[in-house]
This record gives C-alpha cells, sequence and structure tokens, in this order.
C-alpha cells in the first residue's frame, strides 16, 4: 500500500517520472492504433480488446479519478489487470516467437523469466514468516510509508518499538494511531511528561478519542493530577454519556473527594451499563459504608463476589466489610 506520502508528488516538468507516464500512454496509444488497424488480423485485435478491458476497466474505480480511494498504488487493486498485463506480454512473445529468426532469443527470455520470477517468489516465502518480517520487507522496498513503520512497532517490543512509531510520525505528523500507541508506552514507562506529549498532539488531530482522553486522565491520576484527571473525564463524558470505564473511574474520584452522592449516581449509570462490573460494585459499596448502609452494602459485595469469586478487591471489601 503506497499511501500516506509513500510517493512524493510531481511539482516539476524536469521530474524523470514523467519519462514515465509519457511512455505508458504511448504504450497504451500503439496499442489502441493496433486494436483498430486492419492490418492485424481480426483474431488478434479481438484478443487484445480482451487484454486490455482486463488491464483498464478493473483499476478505474481504484484510479483516483472519479472518486478519492485514499492510496495511490496498492497491489491489492492490481490483480484482475495484471492478467490484462500478462495477457499483452504473452501475445508478444508468441508474436516473436512465430519467427524464426526470434524464436531463439524469445525461448531464452522467457525461461529466463520464469526462473527470476520462481526465485522471487521463493525468497519472498521468507518474508511471510511473521508479521515483523514482513514489514521489515515492506519497509525495504517502500521506506518513506509510514503505515508501514507504524505496523512494525505494533508487533515489536517496547523498546524497539518507540524509534518505529517516532518514524512513522516523522513521515506523517497526523498519524493519530501512533500518537495513540507512544502515549500508551510512554505511560507504561511512567514517563509521563512523554506520555502527554503524545495524547496532547492527539488531542490536536482528534479531541474526541475515546480510548486517548481515557488513558491521558489516567495518567493524570497517577501522576495526583486529580483536577485535571476529572476534567478530562468529565469530557469524555461529555462525547460518551455511557462510557463505563470513565463512569467508574470519575465516581470513585468523587467517592474519595467525600462527594458520595454525586458517586452513587456515577456509578449506578455504569452498572446499568454493567451490572456485575466488580470495579463499580466495589466502590458503590465504599459509598454505601461510608452513608452507613451497611445492608445495602453487603448485597453490592456480595453480588460482585457471586460474579467475581476470585477478585482481590471484592474479597479485600468484603473482609473489611465482615470486620465492621
Amino acid at each position: 500500500d503506497w499511501s500516506m506520502g509513500s510517493i512524493p508528488l510531481i511539482t516539476e516538468y524536469s521530474d524523470i517520472r514523467n519519462l514515465f507516464t509519457l511512455s505508458f500512454f504511448l504504450t497504451l496509444t500503439f496499442l489502441l492504433i493496433l486494436l483498430f488497424s486492419k492490418k492485424i488480423p481480426l483474431s488478434d485485435r479481438k484478443f487484445l480488446l480482451t487484454s486490455l478491458l482486463f488491464l483498464i476497466i478493473p483499476f478505474i474505480p481504484s484510479s483516483n479519478i472519479f472518486f478519492t480511494v485514499g492510496f495511490v498504488i496498492a497491489e491489492r487493486v492490481l490483480y484482475l489487470p495484471s492478467i490484462g498485463f500478462c495477457l499483452i506480454i504473452s501475445w508478444i512473445f508468441q508474436k516473436f516467437y512465430n519467427e524464426n529468426k526470434y524464436q531463439k532469443i524469445s525461448l531464452i527470455l522467457f525461461f529466463l523469466i520464469i526462473s527470476l520470477y520462481s526465485l522471487k517468489t521463493y525468497s519472498r516465502n521468507f518474508d511471510w514468516k511473521n508479521e515483523e518480517n514482513l514489514f521489515k520487507s515492506g519497509i525495504e522496498v517502500n521506506p518513506r510509508n509510514a503505515k508501514l513503520w507504524y505496523n512494525l512497532a505494533v508487533n515489536q517490543p517496547d523498546e524497539q518499538a518507540e524509534s518505529n512509531y517516532l518514524k512513522s510520525i516523522e513521515l506523517w505528523d497526523n498519524y493519530e494511531d501512533s500518537y495513540f500507541n507512544l502515549g500508551n508506552l510512554y505511560g507504561r514507562k511512567n514517563d509521563f511528561k512523554n506520555a502527554e506529549k503524545m495524547y496532547l498532539n492527539l488531542f490536536k488531530i482528534n479531541s474526541a478519542h475515546l480510548e486517548g482522553n481515557m488513558n491521558y486522565a489516567n495518567i493524570l491520576r497517577k501522576q495526583e493530577l486529580n483536577n485535571k484527571a476529572e476534567q478530562v473525564y468529565t469530557n469524555i463524558l461529555k462525547i460518551d454519556p455511557n462510557h463505563r470505564d470513565t463512569l467508574i473511574n470519575l465516581g470513585d474520584m468523587k467517592r474519595i473527594k467525600g462527594k458520595i452522592d454525586e458517586s452513587i449516581k456515577l456509578l449506578s449509570r455504569a452498572l446499568k451499563i454493567d451490572p456485575f462490573n466488580p470495579n463499580a460494585l466495589s466502590s458503590i459499596t465504599l459509598c454505601k459504608i461510608q452513608l452507613n448502609k451497611i445492608k445495602e452494602a453487603r448485597s453490592h459485595i456480595e453480588l460482585a463476589l457471586k460474579h467475581n469469586p476470585s477478585n482481590p478487591t471484592v474479597i479485600q471489601i468484603l473482609n473489611h466489610l465482615n470486620s465492621l
């Protein structure tokens, strides 16, 4: 997939790639002339017509002529057009082979091409050994593709992935998935400064990125920046009022601040979405204990224990409740 800036735009007439474009259209024009030439046998013209139809028509929907498809070149859209190309090449070989003076060189070229592509197919099998090998082989061919660097990073441990995520951003500075994953990576390393930087860059591209906002709020809590974290959680609920984990985390923060009524409202909303969630049930149990509603607290924590019998937080709260 040669998308995301893989191919630099042609901005000058002096760009050597203009010659390839010109050669393509000259060749296509020549084939069209042959197609309508009465000097060519009708059977050959029919064969050429079939080949050109296979070559051109399947490619039109992905050509960016009628609508934008998001990439310049991709192997997956060339499967059917390649049939037309192969038919034309085989027709040319046949014509040369039918001429006695070109028979020998035609056979040599034919077997040379078959041998080279057989070797290429064999060597390509090693690239498919695993995803990391596959993306590394893609980078060797297309080093400007940000998506390849991103996919390589996804399949690597954090120590190797970091530089590859950064490379993908260098190539495509609006790559929100790379910013998100880098933020998570720095968060796992407790490098909160860089994690925050990545999340803030992400929000410049997509301020409504739910998981990004959620993880950003979580690293703020780890740094005990609770007011800032609470603001982020509140913003998430504006985007998605039924975001379960946000309801639980914000509810828990309200409980810690002593805002029990607000906490219970948020946790109750979370339990409507996920009635047996151990975190929500544990937090609402603690709220009920603070209100001295022991019976209600016990019913919540016993429900949590029934559906999450090995959850250490649930067991700890139940033991605390039994000691009261």
